[in-house]
């Protein structure tokens, strides 16, 4: 599992180039169809994800190096929602 996590990174970090705003520009994407698109994406990520899942999973598959650009979990999510709540619902 850790070399094809490895992969994967190493992939995502590839295609970061690809959108880049310069190689936007040239592939003819305006500000406007980036913010579109943008908006259709966080569209589909309130409509379909469970914030009760996905932000605890995304809080904690976070590398530690970049874990400070999450804003501090409020106390009643860590200290009850997390333990006992998802936890349980998520313990297999």
């Amino acid at each position: 599992m850790v070399s094809s996590k490895d992969a994967i990174f190493v992939h995502f970090s590839k295609e970061l180039v690809h959108i880049e705003a310069p190689k936007l520009k040239e592939a003819g994407i305006t500000e406007a169809e980036c913010e579109a698109m943008i908006a259709e994406m966080e569209k589909h990520a309130k409509g379909n994800g469970d914030p009760f899942l996905v932000v605890p999973f995304m809080r904690s598959h976070t590398a530690p190096e970049f874990k400070d650009v999450w804003p501090p979990m409020p106390w009643v999510l860590r200290k009850v929602a997390v333990p006992y709540l998802l936890a349980k619902r998520y313990s297999g």
